[in-house]
């Protein structure tokens, strides 16, 4: 609650200083996740992070504040989503300045992954009043959802005398840890 309410707190008053947009940078499809190879995630993140990086170099945005997010999809196996939350500010983001991020993120997984990666998949919107931006800067920090997950997996896991409960729970810490 104290980190969002601080980056409320300091992005809302400015609202009318710049022309402001969110945006989601995530992935098409999943990866796999045992708690010990979260390392793939760190390049999807840093992807974006170099991507949005690149826009401020080329002057094409002012400015972003962006958080990193592990979305579970899945446990048995576990399957996770890294994507990014960011408020930009810009004066417009156009569809090429989108396209252009796309590459950057591309290029960037490319190099660390080679060919073989989940291909980026990028949301925007403008932000149209500070109660907007106060609601988004508080999505950017929610707590991470596993309750949906757990739930589907349990009815797989709890037959045959609940043979592999023991395997979701050990998941379910993988992830938390």
């Amino acid at each position: 609650w104290r980190e969002r309410n601080q980056a409320q707190l300091a992005y809302v008053p400015s609202f009318h200083d710049g022309t402001w947009h969110f945006l989601t940078g995530s992935f098409d499809g999943d990866l796999r996740f045992t708690g010990t190879d979260g390392f793939d995630c760190l390049h999807y993140w840093d992807a974006y992070k170099y991507g949005l990086s690149a826009l401020v170099e080329e002057k094409l945005i002012d400015g972003a504040y962006w958080t990193e997010e592990l979305a579970v999809n899945a446990f048995l196996p576990t399957m996770v989503s890294p994507h990014v939350h960011c408020i930009i500010d810009a004066f417009e983001l156009t569809d090429s300045t989108i396209d252009i991020l796309k590459e950057h993120v591309t290029e960037h997984l490319l190099k660390k992954l080679g060919p073989d990666f989940l291909q980026p998949d990028i949301k925007a919107s403008a932000v149209q009043d500070q109660k907007s931006l106060f609601d988004r800067i508080g999505y950017m920090l929610k707590p991470m959802k596993l309750l949906k997950a757990y739930e589907r997996a349990w009815v797989g896991a709890s037959f045959h005398n609940r043979a592999r409960v023991w395997e979701l729970n050990s998941q379910l810490t993988d992830v938390i840890r």
